[in-house]
């Protein structure tokens, strides 16, 4: 029998949020993953936090976690949950291929991704930059497949 058995669990939303990055071209996953990286928003992370980085270059796709954070020296550390590698010979002859999706201004400060063939809503209700980064993400996976 094991010697801890919990007497509750707790929602996952309550207990960490989800970020999500779009990484500039050339920057490598290992820069992603330091405390530097995140200087500027070190402030709003907490540990259990993860964090979604797409390379804007498409050359990696990945999700990792906060394991700790160090206020006084800027330390952060992360485990590497997911990591997508994309062969950078396959995403130099996707950037051939045309966007699918799009953001529309649905009004009131709202943003909405479509496909473009169809004109279908894809994600509704986004601000402007969130739809932008769902848009990239969107694309770069599609191109990545």
């Amino acid at each position: 029998m094991p010697t801890f058995q919990p007497i509750r669990l707790n929602r996952e939303e309550t207990m960490h949020t989800r970020y999500f990055v779009v990484v500039p071209e050339g920057v490598p996953l290992a820069d992603v993953m330091t405390g530097d990286f995140f200087v500027n928003v070190r402030n709003s992370l907490r540990p259990h936090d993860v964090i979604s980085a797409v390379a804007a270059d498409g050359s990696f796709d990945a999700e990792f976690r906060v394991v700790s954070i160090n206020r006084i020296s800027g330390v952060i550390k992360f485990r590497l949950l997911r990591n997508a590698v994309i062969d950078a010979e396959k995403v130099q002859a996707s950037d051939d291929i045309e966007d699918r999706y799009d953001v529309k201004h649905a009004g009131h400060g709202s943003y909405s991704v479509i496909e473009k063939a169809t004109g279908n809503k894809v994600i509704e209700g986004l601000d402007k930059e969130s739809a932008h980064a769902e848009k990239t993400r969107l694309e770069t996976m599609r191109r990545a497949a």
